[in-house]
C-alpha cells in the first residue's frame, strides 16, 4: 500500500514510539498531583518542555500542550481573533481547511466576525510578477508623474477583488482588468535608460524596508530596474530536487518526489496562465523560465546546486548580460555563507565572461547605514550612465 494521507495522520517514527512507551511506563503519575509519582512526572515534563523550547527558540512557559489539532486550532484562532479584535474582525480562509478550523470560524462569525472563504480552482493561483515587471518598465518613462503607481494599485485591487468574488476564475478576469489598467498609462520610451539587475537573498531583494528602498533609489538616479522573480525563488527547491532525482538518481521518499513533481508542475501551470494574459501589453515579454534559465549557469555553478539562492544569481546575471544589461547588484545577508558563495564568489568568473560588466555585491548586516550603501551605489550609477563604447 502507498499511503498518501499524511496531512490527516502520519505514521509514528519508531524512535518516537520507543521514547513514548518508555516514558509511559516509567512516569505513571499525573503531573498535577502532589504525590511522589506525580512530582516525578512533573519534573520529566518540565525537562522535555525545556528541550522543546530550546529547539524552537522560545521560553518554556510559552509552550502550550493541547489534546490534539482540533483543540490547538480552536485555541490559536479564537485566541488571535479576540486578541486582535481592536484591529479588525475580518478573517479570510479557504474551504480546504480542517473541519475544526471551519467550525471555529463559524463560531466566530456568530460572534460578529466577518468570514470570507476563497474559492480554490484546479489550476492554482495567479502571481503578480507580470504587473511588477510592467510597472518597472513604465514608471521611469511615464508622462504623468504617479500614473504608473496609481494604475498598479488599481491592478492589484482588481486581482484581489476578482479572487474574493469568483475564486481562481474571478482572479483571471481581475488579472485581465489589471493588464488593461497598465495599458492606460501613457509613457515615452524613446530614450531608454541603462538597466540594472537586482538579485540576491530574497528578503533583501523584495522588501523595501530590508534594502533601504533600493529599487526606488536606483530608479530616481536614472536607471531602469530589472528584478529577479519571486516565484522562481520559491520554485527552485522543487526544481533542484527533481533535477537531482532525474540526473543523479538521488534517493528521496515517494511522498517527497510526488510533492516536488506536483509543485513544479503547479508553478508551470500558473506561469503559463498569467503569461498568456500579460502578453496583451506591448512591453511584456514572457520571461525565461526556470528549466531554461538555470542551464546557462552550468559553466559556473551546475543547475542542480542547492544552497542559498542556488544558481539563480549567476543564471539571472548571465541571462540579462546576454541581453545587454551591464550593471548588477547582489544583495547578501552579512552572515549567510551560501549566498556569499553563489553571489560574491562567482563575480570573478562572470567578469571574465563579460569584462565590461559592473557587479556590486552588497553586504547587509543589521546596523548597516544607507550612507555606506549609497557611496557604493553612486559609483555603479555613474559608470552605468556613461555612454557605451562599441
Amino acid at each position: 500500500m502507498i499511503y498518501l494521507d499524511y496531512s490527516a495522520n502520519t505514521p509514528v517514527d519508531p524512535r518516537v514510539l520507543e521514547v513514548y512507551c518508555r516514558t509511559e511506563q516509567n512516569f505513571i503519575g499525573n503531573p498535577n498531583s502532589t504525590h511522589c509519582a506525580g512530582q516525578a512526572a512533573r519534573q520529566e515534563m518540565n525537562r522535555v518542555t525545556g528541550l522543546i523550547a530550546a529547539q524552537l527558540g522560545v521560553l518554556p512557559e510559552e509552550i502550550i500542550y493541547t489534546s490534539g489539532a482540533t483543540e490547538a486550532n480552536n485555541l490559536a484562532l479564537k485566541g488571535m481573533a479576540r486578541a486582535a479584535r481592536h484591529v479588525g474582525r475580518h478573517i479570510i480562509s479557504t474551504p480546504l481547511e480542517h473541519s475544526s478550523v471551519g467550525a471555529t470560524l463559524t463560531a466566530l462569525q456568530q460572534q460578529g466576525y466577518e468570514i470570507d472563504l476563497l474559492n480554490i480552482g484546479r489550476d492554482g493561483r495567479i502571481d503578480l510578477e507580470q504587473l511588477e515587471e510592467l510597472l518597472r518598465k513604465i514608471r521611469p518613462y511615464e508622462l504623468e508623474p504617479g500614473s504608473a503607481d496609481a494604475a498598479f494599485d488599481k491592478s492589484i485591487d482588481a486581482v484581489i477583488g476578482g479572487l474574493r468574488q469568483g475564486g481562481i476564475g474571478g482572479m483571471k478576469k481581475g488579472f485581465k482588468k489589471a493588464i488593461a489598467s497598465m495599458l492606460s498609462v501613457k509613457y515615452d520610451r524613446s530614450k531608454p535608460r541603462p538597466t540594472v539587475l537586482i538579485v540576491g537573498e530574497y528578503l533583501l531583494n523584495f522588501h523595501p524596508g530590508a534594502n533601504h528602498d533600493m529599487e526606488l533609489y536606483l530608479e530616481n538616479n536614472g536607471l531602469e530596474i530589472i528584478e529577479a522573480r519571486m516565484t522562481d525563488v520559491i520554485r527552485k527547491t522543487y526544481f533542484y530536487q527533481r533535477s537531482q532525482q532525474r540526473e543523479y538518481k538521488v534517493h528521496r521518499p515517494l511522498p517527497t518526489k510526488l510533492n516536488n513533481s506536483i509543485s513544479d508542475a503547479f508553478f508551470k501551470l500558473a506561469h503559463d496562465a498569467t503569461d498568456k494574459i500579460a502578453k496583451a501589453h506591448p512591453l511584456y515579454t514572457p520571461p525565461c523560465r526556470m528549466p531554461e534559465l538555470v542551464q546557462a549557469s552550468d559553466p559556473i555553478i551546475h543547475h542542480t546546486f542547492d544552497a542559498g539562492e542556488g544558481v539563480l544569481i549567476p543564471a539571472e546575471i548571465l541571462h540579462h548580460a546576454k541581453r545587454g544589461c551591464r550593471a548588477f547588484v547582489i544583495l547578501q545577508p552579512f552572515g549567510c555563507l551560501p549566498n556569499h558563495v553563489v553571489g560574491r564568489g562567482i563575480s570573478k568568473r562572470l567578469k571574465e565572461l563579460y569584462p565590461d560588466a559592473q557587479i556590486l555585491p552588497l553586504d547587509f548586516d543589521p546596523d548597516v547605514s544607507f550612507a555606506n550603501i549609497e557611496n557604493r551605489l553612486q559609483m555603479l550609477i555613474m559608470n552605468a550612465r556613461k555612454p557605451r563604447t562599441s
